[in-house]
């Protein structure tokens, strides 16, 4: 016979995470805004006539960056290359800047953080070399 001191009480399984539902109204909005604001620029340049120096209309500037595809595609290959070796040069540059200034770290301090960690000495001096970096650039 089985008591009730040896049936394990039943724990209900947690609820299954609810998916997100789409609200189309909203995805309808932030598709719809955009174009209406296009729209409304494009009415004000027929109205209103401005210079196209000024102010030109949508629709001229989606002939025109039709019209010059292939020169906007290699500018915009040249433009990639250099961002990517800008964000190259920063990230040796920086590591290099991080080293430098690292090795101000006084030296007591540095021994002082190995002893008391030592099991995770590198941990240790990590977190310190984040915390100078913090405290050098959002201190006074």
């Amino acid at each position: 016979m089985i008591t009730a001191a040896q049936v394990e009480p039943v724990v209900p399984a947690p609820p299954a995470p609810r998916r997100r539902r789409v609200r189309w109204g909203q995805v309808a909005a932030a598709v719809a805004l955009p174009l209406l604001l296009v729209l409304l620029w494009q009415v004000s340049a027929w109205i209103v006539q401005p210079r196209e120096w000024i102010l030109p209309s949508p629709a001229t500037i989606a002939s025109t960056g039709w019209d010059v595809r292939e020169r906007l595609w290699y500018h915009a290959q040249w433009t990639i290359l250099i961002t990517i070796v800008g964000f190259a040069l920063a990230t040796v540059v920086g590591c290099l800047l991080a080293g430098v200034a690292g090795s101000f770290y006084h030296p007591a301090a540095t021994a002082m953080l190995a002893d008391l960690y030592p099991g995770q000495r590198g941990r240790a001096l990590g977190l310190a070399a984040v915390g100078a970096s913090v405290g050098f650039w959002a201190g006074p």
